[in-house]
């Protein structure tokens, strides 16, 4: 079977970036019955993989997923795929952190192989719980749920990471950011 990626930069015609919407987030009716529901659905058929929290250089614990779908699923003259998800701290501060991410799906015709999408959100240490969903235009839904651990090895225990301990960001796009100017103290002038 032949694999289709679209793993598009943000800035292609085909992907609106992925966004927080804070921890209160106003959502459809539909999109809150399937993540309360806490059950798996496949109306649209899909995989989600989750992917194991990794330190990266920047001290953050970087998560996220990835979606595949079946070309099939897609065929037609357009569609846009929805990804609502949230990531709950299993202690410390409960309120979990909503994101959402639309990809534009392009007129598809061909019917074999899959479509390859992901996404990323930035953790502390910590447990955590994540309820996902995606959904189409047609209103068919493909959900899941599962934990993910963040957490320094032995040899790392003493490092000050970026993100607090159970806390959950967005995660950026540029993963080697500016730095701030460093504030040097003036010496003394001499006269």
């Amino acid at each position: 079977m032949r694999w289709m990626a679209l793993l598009i930069p943000a800035a292609a015609p085909f992907v609106a970036a992925q966004a927080s919407l804070g921890t209160h987030p106003i959502l459809l009716n539909g999109d809150m019955a399937v993540l309360e529901a806490g059950e798996p659905r496949t109306d649209l058929a899909c995989m989600v993989a989750p992917l194991k929290p990794l330190l990266g250089f920047d001290l953050k614990f970087h998560s996220g997923f990835d979606l595949q779908i079946p070309l099939r699923d897609l065929q037609g003259n357009g569609n846009v795929l929805s990804v609502l998800f949230r990531v709950s701290p299993k202690s410390g501060d409960p309120a979990p952190m909503y994101f959402h991410q639309q990809f534009r799906v392009p007129p598809i015709s061909e019917d074999k192989g899959d479509v390859t999408l992901q996404g990323w959100f930035d953790v502390g240490q910590g447990s955590y719980h994540v309820d996902w969903l995606v959904h189409d235009f047609a209103g068919r839904f493909c959900s899941s749920s599962w934990e993910t651990e963040a957490e320094l090895d032995w040899k790392s225990k003493q490092m000050t990471l970026t993100v607090p301990a159970n806390a959950v960001r967005e995660a950026e796009d540029e993963k080697f950011q500016p730095e701030p100017p460093v504030e040097r103290e003036r010496p003394a002038s001499t006269r």
